[in-house]
């Protein structure tokens, strides 16, 4: 899980959406433009070029045509000389092309023909000054008249040059209209800006797929999501924002993940420790037991944190009384169920009264067959005969030794015999060194066990009690009655904590011949 929360939090690499949408569309559009650009400055100069001849050809064409008019209409030896003119200006200013060539033939066949044709020429060719319309002067010789040609008075312009009194005036028509031209150059702006808005259009739809196609890719993921698999990653990869989102996406995932798995976790500890109380709860004397001559009373403070120390008391058909506190190694559930069954064992044999030894052989084989390895029951048991104020005392691996308080000199006897814990040695090792004692009981003498709770409760600056502490409290209190005895302990324990949680259960059980 920490290895894949690192790859999630790597950074995401690549261009933003906006960065590669304003790249590629400049260069699309440069592209475009410099082609336009090209095909439009070719184009205009081819056009351009054509635009000059035609014009010059047209204006040559217009004006010799109406020279040639002029001419047919004065006399004929005027004509001959404006004729010859005009051929030898043409001859000297221009190619000596095709186009120029027919120029001549036609001046001359018009000539010939000027007699039959004069007043036709006159009526197709003559021109008019257009009134009205604003005579442009491009100087002080030249200047430019608005006019119209011929029957279907096509519009024209007059050129008309002045040098001055030394030579005559100088026309020159020229056609007013370069429609063709016009048309040209319109079509190919048209033509540019259409490539323009396709090309723009074509790289929109190219940078909306590359969003679109990792938007579905994601609704996809989504998807797979939603079913449950949150170990789905996100396949989506594209744009730096789309990649944010698909990590964010699996962040999420990978948190939601984490909770489930936590929250299962916690589901599973709620029911163990619902378990375990249930266990706990059984594992508690069912009722405190009375003799005549004795006093006998428990006291037991429990932790939080759930285990399977327990207590007991036990009575024998012959009337004697046993008390059993039991330390668990083990903690939570799996303590608490190695606790109960160990109870289970040590009920059913010590109840029956027999021998004391033979009936923990017993349940140290039965128990070590059904813990796991490791685990163990430390168990101290006091076997108490009303009748004879004898008491048998029997330790399987027990710390805290049993308190003995003497009536007699107020002193407090430790007894611990010797012995292992149960379920660490399925039989011989724990047969040889189990050995039980006797102690006589008189008047006012108590006896009191603990398990290791007491010893190891810890105060607010994290200082265990101790076991000299509870043996000095025994010593203190010990002559008091059972009841008594128990709620000092329980003060003194308690002032001790000062609040702090019990890191274990406590259990304190007591007897005392009155």
């Amino acid at each position: 899980m920490a290895k894949r929360t690192r790859e999630l939090d790597a950074p995401s690499g690549g261009m933003s959406l906006s960065t590669r949408f304003t790249l590629f569309m400049t260069i699309a559009l440069a592209a475009v433009m410099v082609v336009a650009g090209f095909a439009l400055y070719t184009m205009v100069a081819q056009v351009t070029s054509n635009l000059q001849e035609n014009s010059l050809i047209d204006a040559v064409r217009l004006t010799g045509a109406n020279q040639t008019a002029a001419m047919e209409m004065r006399r004929l030896s005027t004509e001959r000389d404006l004729l010859i003119s005009v051929n030898n200006r043409i001859a000297e200013s221009y190619p000596a092309n095709e186009q120029f060539i027919k120029l001549r033939n036609e001046l001359k066949a018009m000539w010939d023909e000027r007699t039959a044709k004069s007043g036709e020429l006159e009526h197709n060719i003559s021109w008019s000054q257009v009134p009205g319309q604003e005579v442009k002067e491009y100087s002080e010789q030249i200047k430019r008249f608005p006019i119209v040609v011929g029957p279907a008075k096509d519009p024209a312009y007059l050129l008309r040059y002045s040098p001055g009194a030394k030579a005559p005036d100088f026309d020159l028509l020229a056609p007013a209209t370069a429609s063709e031209t016009e048309r040209g150059i319109l079509g190919l702006i048209i033509g540019i800006t259409v490539v323009v808005i396709a090309v723009g259009a074509l790289v929109s739809v190219w940078v909306a797929g590359q969003v679109s196609g990792p938007i579905v890719a994601i609704a996809d993921d989504l998807h797979q999501i939603s079913t449950g698999d949150l170990s789905h990653v996100t396949r989506a990869r594209g744009v730096r924002e789309v990649n944010v989102l698909a990590r964010s996406i699996d962040r999420m995932t990978a948190d939601l993940a984490a909770a489930q798995e936590a929250q299962l976790e916690l589901s599973v500890r709620e029911r163990e420790v619902a378990l375990a109380s249930e266990v706990r709860e059984a594992l508690l004397a069912n009722a405190i037991p009375k003799r005549a001559g004795f006093e006998f009373a428990a006291l037991c403070l429990t932790a939080a944190d759930l285990g399977g120390d327990f207590y007991d008391f036990i009575s024998t058909p012959s009337g004697e009384v046993g008390l059993l506190v039991c330390d668990v190694s083990g903690r939570g559930l799996p303590g608490t169920l190695v606790g109960a069954t160990a109870r289970a064992y040590l009920r059913a044999e010590l109840s029956r009264g027999e021998d004391l030894k033979k009936a923990l052989f017993h349940v140290n084989r039965e128990l070590a067959g059904d813990v796991r390895r490791g685990m163990y029951v430390s168990a101290l048991y006091v076997l108490i005969d009303p009748r004879t104020s004898v008491a048998r005392v029997a330790c399987a691996g027990h710390k805290l030794p049993l308190a003995h308080l003497v009536a007699a000199t107020g002193k407090v006897k430790l007894v611990q015999p010797e012995g292992i814990a149960l379920g660490f040695d399925p039989g011989p090792i724990f047969e040889s060194r189990l050995e039980p004692v006797e102690l006589k009981l008189e008047a006012g003498d108590r006896l009191a066990i603990f398990n290791s709770g007491p010893a190891v409760l810890v105060n607010a600056e994290g200082v265990e009690f101790g076991e000299k502490q509870i043996y000095g409290q025994v010593q203190r209190h010990g002559a008091r009655t059972s009841e008594e005895f128990l709620d000092r302990l329980r003060s003194v324990l308690e002032a001790y904590a000062a609040g702090a949680p019990l890191t274990r259960d406590i259990s304190i059980l007591t007897a005392r011949k009155v």
